[in-house]
């Protein structure tokens, strides 16, 4: 251990007095290693570190499909999540939830009213996350049946930012939407489920949802339905049994359940989904970068090596052993790479929150979590793969000049023109070597680089099916109370619709229940006049589009093919 020390005192010595060397090794190191710790960092959040739930692995989502019809996800119907909940017996728990852009509330609170996006969800989705209350508790099975009291779970955020933290307002009652709900509890800091379309910020019954009239309907299908496998079930055993009651289904119920499949996906691949494969793929390239990196100071160490050629010898000529100097220089290269790696991690923290604001883990309806800028970042597993690939990297770049010294002969080294003669030669024939090398690498990189920005130019190009230039959405969901019956809804639309159109520099001004690529669609079945249904019983799926009238889809460049726009009130 004492001629470690005293190797490290005389390599920070030795990177000392040669200043210029050192920055830029140091700078050529922190960008491979910066860039590498960033990536990671991302690696680590979505593909390495567990869910933020008990047992995430015993966690999945369960989808109804049409493999027929080329759906393998689709959402539940109420009818189907009770068959499900009821004939399987390799869960522990299940539960049904639903959240969209319109199962929001305007929360009334202080003196400014906030929208804060609610979950409809079963009682038993708390017990399935493994999660309890911080205060008060969940609603009970009970509760969340239709009709039943008016009441809530409210998030630790919200609690924190409207209520100030009160303890006290657990059982006292809130304003949604003009409606009074007793606040049963408030989640701890951190929890959030689902994250679609917004982080929800409040959970209520599923049967206070204003469209439970249609529970009895197997066409209705809008449930996510989640649940936890029992303690030594294997994944196997669970799609084994979802197949055995898709086919219960399939029997009893030929119409709407002709050609169901049930799929089980575990939660943590339906989080990951694509990812993996392109994030490997980055971080693969950001390994390339770093070979690049270790190459260039390579180089340089073995040039700085070839001018201590008679340094070296000298000192084998005075008893240092080959050994001692062979490990003397990767030690220095191991000094070197740690201050890089240092260095790298300044570089990570900026290249993190780059990353961070690429939209490539939004949520959607069959992803409803997702790992969220927040949870990427520093934590005790990046920072060791920091340490673990810099003393790596330094050992890698430091090989070369050990070699080359181990293999130096003494008497020609101590002979004038010595270096010049053999150890030069075989330095230079290294340094080309690396040049190569990295000149490879680089062009494998190049054209890596010039296939993405390409296909990303294309996608560009991609025609979306409408204009959204100049076009600014805003979201407006009425409270229920206030707005009771379709026609004041109507008229406040109108209403609103005119004073619009009326402000200066505005050209057209129109309302539509779902937007373009919102990730939201709804889908009926239509029967077409005079048209014989289909033989199987199975009808044509339309996914319908609520706009206002008269001139919107002109306005953002939808043009119409055959007949034209009904000019009803709007």
């Amino acid at each position: 251990m004492g001629s470690l020390m005293m190797d490290f005192r005389y390599a920070l010595r030795t990177l000392m007095r040669s200043p210029g060397f050192t920055i830029v090794a140091v700078l050529a190191l922190a960008l491979g290693i910066g860039a590498n710790t960033a990536l990671f960092s991302v690696v680590n959040a979505l593909l390495l570190r567990p869910l933020p739930f008990p047992n995430p692995d015993r966690l999945v989502l369960l989808w109804c499909g049409k493999p027929d019809e080329g759906a393998n996800r689709l959402p539940a119907s109420f009818l189907n999540f009770y068959d499900i909940r009821d004939q399987s017996h390799a869960f522990d728990s299940m539960a049904a939830l639903f959240a969209y852009a319109n199962t929001s509330f305007n929360l009334s609170a202080g003196d400014e009213p906030e929208r804060i996006q609610a979950a409809y969800a079963s009682a038993d989705l708390f017990r399935t996350l493994g999660t309890s209350p911080l205060l008060g508790r969940t609603y009970l099975p009970g509760e969340d049946r239709h009709g039943g009291a008016r009441v809530v779970v409210l998030g630790h955020d919200l609690w924190r930012r409207r209520f100030a933290s009160d303890p006290s307002l657990v059982s006292r009652q809130v304003s949604l939407d003009g409606e009074g709900y007793t606040v049963l509890g408030i989640m701890p800091a951190g929890f959030t489920f689902p994250k679609f379309p917004r982080d929800a910020d409040a959970w209520v019954p599923l049967g206070l949802d204003p469209r439970h009239g249609r529970t009895f309907s197997r066409g209705t299908s809008y449930l996510t339905i989640i649940a936890r496998l029992g303690a030594g079930v294997a994944l196997e055993r669970a799609r084994a049994e979802m197949d055995a009651i898709a086919a219960r289904m399939r029997h009893d119920n030929p119409g709407p359940d002709t050609g169901l499949a049930l799929r089980v996906v575990p939660l943590q691949s339906q989080v990951t989904g694509d990812l993996r494969p392109a994030l490997l793929i980055l971080l693969g390239a950001a390994g390339l970068v770093l070979l690049i990196a270790c190459a260039n100071v390579a180089n340089l160490m073995l040039a700085r090596a070839a001018s201590r050629q008679k340094e070296i010898a000298i000192r084998v000529a005075l008893g240092a052993g080959r050994a001692r100097i062979a490990f003397q220089l990767p030690t220095e290269s191991v000094v070197l790479s740690l201050l890089g790696g240092a260095a790298g991690l300044v570089f990570a923290l900026w290249g993190t929150d780059l990353l961070s604001f690429i939209p490539y883990n939004t949520p959607d309806f069959l992803s409803p979590y997702k790992i969220s800028p927040a949870q990427i970042g520093m934590d005790r597993a990046v920072l060791a793969f920091t340490f673990v690939i810099s003393v790596l990297t330094g050992v890698v770049f430091g090989l070369a000049p050990a070699l080359q010294a181990g293999a130096s002969d003494l008497y020609e080294t101590l002979k004038e023109g010595g270096v010049r003669a053999r150890g030069g030669a075989r330095g230079r024939q290294a340094r080309r070597a690396l040049v190569i090398a990295e000149i490879a690498v680089s062009l494998v990189l190049l054209i890596g680089a010039a296939l993405l920005i390409r296909s990303f130019a294309r996608l560009q190009s991609v025609s979306l099916g409408f204009n959204a230039t100049h076009v600014m959405t805003a979201g407006l969901s009425l409270p229920a109370g206030k707005y009771p019956t379709d026609a004041q809804v109507s008229a406040f639309n109108a209403q609103l619709l005119t004073r619009l159109r009326a402000v200066g520099g505005v050209e057209w001004a129109g309302a539509a229940r779902e937007l373009p690529l919102g990730g939201t669609d709804e889908s009926t079945g239509i029967f077409v006049e005079g048209r014989a249904p289909d033989a199987d019983g199975r009808k044509p799926m339309v996914c319908p589009h609520v706009v206002s009238p008269k001139d919107t889809a002109a306005f953002v460049g939808v043009p119409l093919l055959l007949g034209g726009v009904a000019l009803l009130a709007s």
